[in-house]
Order: C-alpha cells, then structure tokens, then sequence
C-alpha cells in the first residue's frame, strides 16, 4: 500500500480494495452474465458465491444450468493478509547518533510528512513496500468477503470504504471533485493511467477488516 492507503487502513477508512481481474477470469464473467447483443455482464447478472473454499459463478437466472470455478489470485474468505509497506529497519544502525532514542525496530514512512520522512533516516534508504519482509508487518487485515464487479459498479459508500477523500492529496483536492465515488474515479486514472476508468474492467472486490491491536 502506499502512504496515503496505510493511513486510511488504520484510521478505518479503508475497508475495501479493487483489483483488475485478469484473463479467463473476464472471460468467464461475460460469458456467463453478458447478454445477447454483447452487452457486458455486471455484479447483476452473475450469480456468484463461495462454495467449501471454492468461488463460483453461474447465470444468475438460470443456477439450475451449473456453475464455473473461478480461482481468485488474492485471498478466499477468513484468511488473514498482511500488509506491505515502504519502512526502514533500525537495527542494522544502533549505536549512529541519528537513531539515539528510537526503541522500534522498524520506522514506517507512513507516518511522516514528505519533510520528515528524509530527516528521520538521514542518508539511509528506505525499503520499498515490494521489499518489506514479513516480519516488518505491523497491519494485519482478516478478509471478510471477495467478489467479481464491473469497476463502474462501485457505490458513493464502496468509494467511501476505499479510503479516498475528496481533499484526498491524490486528487489534487480540486474543487471538481463532486463526491467520494467522483474522487475513487481520479484515483484510479492517477493509478493506471489516463481512461483507465472509462474501460470499466472487471475487478476483484476484497472487503477485509483490521485485526485490532496490531495496526
């Protein structure tokens, strides 16, 4: 996650993300809820569900027909994630003036503003989030709930639950931005790039929750 998202997860802002769904995945999707004159399927028309551990999704209209195994490349319901993040480990520097006073073994750029986060560690790089061992997690998120949706499915309240703001310091905090789902929208084109979102791909949706006492 970056800055921004690790503070909405632990403020319990965030509550949900998105991700692209990929491959036979979208396939599968449209060709289970897509109608008859290429229309692309929605959350609507696909009927879908988690069975024993195993997602499946079927013509909502028609269960009787059967069903289509799916396997999610995230997470299935009750497993716990943990979060990466950009953080700096301390140890390695005991004993250097800079780090007289600090206890932690880890420093989290998340918590410091753009000033602080060059101060607090000198010359010293930080660890990119892609790079932050297990060890180092300080966020753990138990997954409550996963499922397939067009991007543009997303609610004024699932904007909300992604954590964005309309000051949100991704959007420029321009006085456009006409609600949280407008805000979610400038996000995701800030993230993957200008008309991501007049793409409408089909997404992941993974609602999760923050395990108390650890974030």
């Amino acid at each position: 996650m970056n800055g921004q998202m690790v503070r909405a997860t632990r403020a319990g802002l965030k509550k949900n993300t998105r991700r692209v769904a990929l491959g036979r995945v979208v396939e599968c999707f449209d060709f289970v809820g897509g109608g008859a004159d290429g229309e692309p399927a929605t959350k609507e028309s696909v009927g879908q569900g988690w069975f024993n551990g195993v997602f499946k999704i079927w013509i909502d209209e028609y269960p009787e027909e059967g069903s289509i195994e799916i396997t999610t490349p995230y997470a299935r319901p009750g497993e716990t994630l943990w979060v990466r993040e950009t953080c700096f480990d301390v140890r390695p520097h005991r004993g250097f003036p800079k780090f007289e006073g600090i206890s932690a073994n880890w420093l989290y750029r998340a918590d410091y503003d753009e000033d602080e986060q060059r101060s607090v560690i000198g010359c010293q790089p930080w660890t990119p989030s892609i790079h932050m061992p297990r060890e180092a997690a300080r966020i753990l998120l138990n997954v409550v709930s996963v499922h397939l949706e067009r991007l543009q499915e997303i609610t004024e309240e699932g904007a909300k639950a992604e954590g964005v703001q309309i000051t949100d310091e991704l959007t420029g905090c321009s006085d456009d931005i006409r609600d949280h789902r407008h805000a979610f929208q400038l996000v995701w084109d800030g993230l993957y790039g200008a008309g991501a979102w007049d793409e409408n791909p089909v997404v992941w949706v993974t609602e999760f929750r923050v395990l108390e006492g650890l974030a």
